[in-house]
């Protein structure tokens, strides 16, 4: 067993959308989109979670049906004002670990000194073989071609 530094992100299309679910049971592990297969650690896999990162791009032509092959084009570094001004909330499997938390938190994490990461004051345990849940509220409904990055940044054990 060994401890590494992880960075688990999920990439979703939100125009349009009010809210989404970030990580789900259905997402396909693939470059680009995701680093985590069926919204699950895997069976040897607990993740300490100490920052995360949210981020969207506004992709020309994007839609529901073809952002996947247009992810290329996408420039995060930006939030898109109706996810700061929403509502997140994080969940490993039934254990809640916050709710209704201000999404503003990245908004303001980018700043001259940061690269938008915004670090948890309490590090988060999620364990192994569990669902990773990260859902959003929004406060509307982003332009249609907004595409979001979620990004979950801490340490994993794995089998070495």
């Amino acid at each position: 067993m060994q401890i590494v530094d992880r960075t688990i992100y999920v990439t979703k299309y939100v125009g349009g959308k009010t809210n989404i679910d970030a990580f789900q049971s259905g997402d396909k592990k693939q470059e680009g989109l995701t680093n985590l297969l069926q919204g699950r650690l895997g069976a040897h896999d607990n993740f300490l979670l100490t920052g995360m990162r949210v981020t969207s791009a506004k992709v020309e032509d994007a839609t529901e049906a073809n952002w996947e092959e247009k992810i290329k084009d996408a420039d995060f570094g930006k939030l898109d004002p109706a996810i700061a001004n929403g509502e997140y909330a994080m969940l490993n499997e039934q254990t809640n670990y916050s709710d209704e938390n201000a999404s503003s938190c990245f908004k303001y994490a980018f700043n001259e000194n940061s690269d938008g990461i915004y670090i948890l004051e309490n590090p988060k345990l999620f364990k192994r073989n569990k669902s990773v849940k990260v859902n959003f509220k929004f406060a509307g409904a982003p332009a249609a071609g907004t595409i979001m990055r979620v990004e979950l940044i801490g340490v994993m054990t794995v089998q070495k």
